[in-house]
């Protein structure tokens, strides 16, 4: 038995119509998933879409007004996944050290087989967020969207994290910008592994383990004076 598909309430601002109410609406989701991932962000356009999808391009505005909203609601959809996510995981450990190592493991993308997943690919989502999520929050209108909360799954991931950081290192003095680094480390080594190999040497070997043992290193370090 595989993972059991879980729907989450996302920010009402990030869409005009919820598309995770409606066959249509997760028509959309899943293949503009697949579809940014294929082309980029850049080349991705809602006529693309709904030809894709077999859809009217009408019916696409019906639920998103652009494309980065459409982008944002994967950012947060697979934020608010990996904080049920972690919570789930974490729970079933004692140990500090075992919980933070095992938050690790989730944010380099060892997942467990049986588990939740959200309602689109979780491995294409991860995917996504790597190569494209950056753009959720760098653009011009980042002050606005951070007024109506769109960043807040995201905000709370990095305040779940830094809380489990704390718990093996309560004399740190900057968990939350350690958590940070990590969650957006996390998705940048793994594309620097695939793609520019020579600014890391965990290319060699490519695997995302050892990318969390590399982590959990950095955090035991951190602050630490020879």
């Amino acid at each position: 038995m595989g993972p059991v598909e879980f729907r989450f309430r996302l920010n009402e601002h990030l869409f005009l119509r919820n598309p995770d109410d409606t066959s249509s609406g997760r028509i959309i989701l899943r293949q503009g998933l697949s579809l940014m991932l294929e082309i980029g962000f850049e080349a991705f356009t809602f006529r693309k879409l709904a030809d894709k999808a077999g859809i009217t391009e009408a019916t696409v505005y019906k639920y998103f007004s652009n494309k980065h909203r459409l982008l944002q609601y994967y950012f947060d959809l697979y934020w608010v996944w990996m904080k049920e996510l972690g919570n789930l995981e974490v729970s079933k450990h004692q140990d500090p050290e075992q919980k933070v190592q095992c938050l690790l493991d989730i944010l380099c993308g060892i997942w467990p087989e049986k588990s939740i997943s959200p309602s689109v690919e979780a491995v294409e989502l991860r995917a996504l967020l790597i190569s494209e999520g950056l753009k959720s929050l760098l653009n011009k209108n980042v002050d606005d969207d951070n007024r109506l909360k769109l960043f807040a799954p995201y905000k709370e991931y990095c305040l779940f994290l830094s809380e489990e950081l704390n718990s093996i290192r309560p004399n740190y003095h900057y968990p939350r910008s350690l958590a940070t680094v990590v969650i957006e480390m996390s998705h940048s080594m793994e594309f620097y592994m695939e793609h520019l190999p020579s600014l890391t040497e965990l290319s060699m070997a490519r695997e995302r383990q050892q990318l969390s043992l590399f982590f959990y290193q950095l955090i035991l370090s951190a602050g630490t004076r020879n």
